[in-house]
């Protein structure tokens, strides 16, 4: 018979294997951010799975993406970056508007004038922003936002479309506003109430240009019992009934972790309070204490430690992971309790009561990255940056409600006598799988558990599934429309061809009126074949628009396909061939160094170009219409 814990791991298992399987919201908002150009509000109720979703995302979109996250832990996490460090943006308060007259930065502020002017950004920064596609910003819900506004004023700068929000990149937002609102200083917000209605993400100014289709999750896999489920949602959006209290306080003093076999977490309000509680409880456990160091390579911040680099353990304590098993046998995961059952100076023997699982505990490794631009393959890279190595666990008799979002668990011991923001409640109650898993150290009044009403006007505007299914019907096809035409868009080889002419004619290299000729070709093959592509963009998009209205791409499949053979052949003979015979005798010739970088550049850009128009015709392939293209 499986265990509380098996049953756990396995739903959460499938709900990442199978995210389709009967979630057609889940699905339907894959393909929205996949393929079509809206901004996205992805959110949902605790244990729906959201995480899973910005997974799915990372791994099966075809876009440009980064991923960015508030907070370092965060960052980690999702294995993005911080906004702060990703955009370079100084911690005061960004104020929407010029403050002329005034110097911003020394009164800590920061305004577009001198955001901008402090952005310090190399060429290769540069092209990574330009080529953003999809910007996926995860625990959206604790983003201000003044830093919304702020990333919208460098993108636009930076990508120099400045009429455009976001300077033209995709928002895919990710999180829950009835979780952890963001963190706002009583003297910042004497200043950003001047400017914003709130200090939530969705009155950022940027967001009343273009407001995000509002998506919630609806199949919750973190809890099975319908009665929990309505407490949690009543909870959640404000309208608790006098029954619910009742029901919920009926657990206060409830004694848990009695048994051998329990374990069970405390969840708190401060880092104070389940710093101490672990302290006092480890210091009860005999025997001797251990100390294991993790090891840091490279740049790793401090703040983004995932758990202590000098970790005390004994025998018995009760730890939690902090990391999803790699392993096969999928051991454990991300907030799964256990307890040393050995441990010595080099190893530590881990058990879970209650199952039969024992084994020797091995270090994990933590990645810091920055993202890069490969221009060769025209795609964005995670660059490691630094290495984080230690055991994946944390002491766990209590850990802070903050740092239990995302996290599940069977048994917990509920201390929120003193929180200290809206949403903290619910987000202690949603760990648990059950009501009777959860204990209260103290009762649960109506006014600890007040959602802002801001927040509940905001989310009555969430899109129906009729809307999104319109808006993915109609918008698809002028993306994937979009997404052509780029493909055989030549501009950019243009544009590299009379640079190197320009450059050419300024340098001292062997057989200089060889290579002076070579381009000249090749510009005049790009100026020859300009009208024959202009003529094809123009029909694609009355063949687009029948498509589209038919749900039937077959015809305008076997045209992109014959003008990609038909370029790709001509550009292969007459380019990119006697190109590459170029480079070949170039290698051989001396003081040619930049000159050779510079046309292999050429080349790159070229061959990327041939991919591309190629690739597209395989888009209609794959984005799911329902007439098949035969091939």
């Amino acid at each position: 018979m499986k265990s509380a814990g098996d049953v756990l791991l396995s739903s959460i298992m499938l709900a990442t294997m199978n995210p389709f399987e009967n979630n057609p919201i889940f699905e339907l908002a894959a393909n929205l951010v996949k393929q079509t150009s809206r901004h996205i509000f992805l959110t949902g109720k605790a244990g729906t799975g959201k995480t899973t979703f910005l997974k799915y995302i990372k791994e099966h979109s075809p876009k440009k993406s980064v991923v960015v996250a508030p907070t370092g832990i965060a960052a980690i996490n999702c294995s993005g970056v911080t906004i702060h460090s990703f955009f370079q943006l100084p911690f005061t308060p960004f104020i929407p508007v010029p403050q002329r007259g005034t110097d911003s930065e020394s009164s800590g502020l920061s305004d577009a004038y001198t955001l901008l002017q402090n952005l310090r950004l190399h060429n290769e920064k540069r092209e990574l922003f330009e080529e953003i596609e999809l910007l996926i910003i995860d625990e959206i819900s604790m983003v201000r936002c003044d830093v919304l506004d702020a990333i919208d004023t460098v993108l636009r700068h930076v990508r120099k479309r400045h009429g455009i929000p976001f300077g033209g990149v995709q928002m895919l937002y990710i999180g829950d506003l009835f979780q952890l609102p963001p963190v706002v200083q009583e003297q910042e917000w004497s200043i950003l109430r001047n400017f914003y209605k709130t200090p939530f993400f969705f009155h950022a100014k940027v967001l009343e240009q273009i407001p995000p289709l509002i998506i919630e999750l609806q199949k919750i896999y973190r809890q099975q019992d319908a009665v929990f489920i309505d407490l949690l949602n009543r909870v959640r959006n404000n309208n608790t009934l006098r029954t619910d209290l009742e029901l919920l306080n009926s657990r206060h003093a409830i004694a848990l972790g009695q048994g051998e076999d329990e374990v069970v977490i405390t969840l708190t309000s401060h880092n104070y309070l389940a710093d101490r509680i672990n302290a006092e409880e480890l210091a009860k456990l005999p025997g001797e204490s251990f100390r294991f160091d993790g090891t840091v390579d490279g740049d790793f911040p401090t703040k983004s430690y995932p758990t202590e680099k000098e970790l005390w353990l004994k025998e018995g304590a009760q730890i939690m992971f902090i990391k999803n098993d790699l392993q096969k046998e999928r051991r454990y995961f991300n907030g799964k309790l256990g307890r040393i059952a050995q441990i010595s100076d080099d190893r530590i023997e881990v058990e879970f009561p209650g199952e039969s699982i024992y084994f020797t505990l091995e270090r994990e490794t933590w990645r810091n990255i920055r993202y890069a631009y490969n221009a060769s393959e025209q795609r964005i890279e995670e660059e490691e940056l630094g290495l984080f190595c230690q055991f994946p666990i944390r002491l766990a008799w209590a850990i802070t409600i903050h740092k239990s979002q995302g996290l599940t668990f069977e048994k917990v011991i509920v201390d929120a006598a003193n929180s200290f923001s809206a949403g903290q409640v619910y987000v202690a109650l949603s760990r648990c799988t059950a009501l009777e898993g959860i204990a209260l150290k103290s009762p649960i009044t109506s006014r600890s558990i007040q959602t802002d009403e801001r927040i509940l006007d905001f989310m009555r505007d969430s899109t129906s599934m009729d809307t999104l299914q319109s808006v993915y019907h109609n918008e698809k096809h002028q993306y994937l429309y979009s997404i052509i035409v780029k493909a055989f868009e030549w501009s950019a080889i243009s544009h590299q061809v009379i640079e190197l002419l320009e450059s050419i004619d300024q340098k001292n290299i062997p057989h200089k009126e060889d290579a002076i000729a070579l381009m000249q070709s090749i510009n005049t093959w790009l100026e020859d074949n300009k009208k024959v592509n202009q003529t094809f963009k123009r029909h694609l998009y009355t063949w687009m628009k029948e498509a589209s209205d038919q749900n039937d791409y077959t015809h305008v499949y076997q045209r992109v396909k014959d003008a990609s053979d038909y370029f790709t052949s001509k550009m292969q003979d007459d380019i990119i061939s006697p190109l590459e015979l170029h480079i070949q005798a170039t290698r051989k010739l001396k003081k040619v160094k930049k000159y050779l970088k510079e046309i292999q550049q050429l080349l790159r850009i070229l061959l990327q170009q041939e991919k591309s128009m190629i690739q597209s015709r395989e888009l209609l392939v794959v984005s799911n219409y329902k007439q098949p293209i035969n091939r």
